[in-house]
């Protein structure tokens, strides 16, 4: 995640779902690392994150349903990275999230959503057809005529970049 935001002339960054922070920090790294770029993240809860990212310049945080009006109408209508975690992970959900946001990617920008894997299971690891957000990029890809693939490891990274 770091590394996607980083080397744009100024990133737009959109995050859906933030809990405790994990994606919210390799962003803000970035953002501070290069001092250019801003991060909009959207959650129903509000973030559990250190004060620190609070204060920061580089980062807006929004509790809002990330598929709702108020988030599509705070975020930026074009970005650079957009990284979807959204509980509950479920298909339909995923797919919205893909259909509402996806049209906001400029040319060369990428969508991450994590748990494209479910947790190995007797040493087994389902393959990414078998999660819901791996259906959902898949369908969401056959409409669009769109590729994805995915980073094993961590339930799964899916990456959707944009041409």
């Amino acid at each position: 995640m770091y590394t996607w935001a980083r080397g744009w002339p100024f990133a737009h960054v959109v995050e859906l779902g933030v809990r405790s922070g994990v994606s919210t920090s390799a962003f803000l790294a970035a953002l501070e690392v290069d001092r250019k770029g801003h991060l909009w993240s959207f959650d129903t809860a509000d973030a559990d994150v250190p004060e620190a990212f609070r204060e920061s310049e580089y980062w807006t945080f929004t509790q809002a349903d990330a598929l709702g009006e108020k988030a599509l109408d705070v975020a930026p209508r074009e970005i650079e990275v957009l990284f979807i975690d959204l509980d509950p992970h479920s298909f339909e959900q995923t797919l919205t999230a893909l259909t509402l946001w996806v049209p906001r990617l400029v040319p060369g920008g990428a969508a991450l959503l994590h748990d494209t894997e479910w947790p190995e299971v007797n040493y087994v690891r389902p393959g990414s057809a078998e999660s819901e957000v791996g259906r959902a990029l898949d369908v969401y890809c056959g409409m669009k005529d769109l590729e994805w693939r995915n980073v094993s490891g961590c339930n799964g990274l899916g990456i959707l970049r944009i041409r």
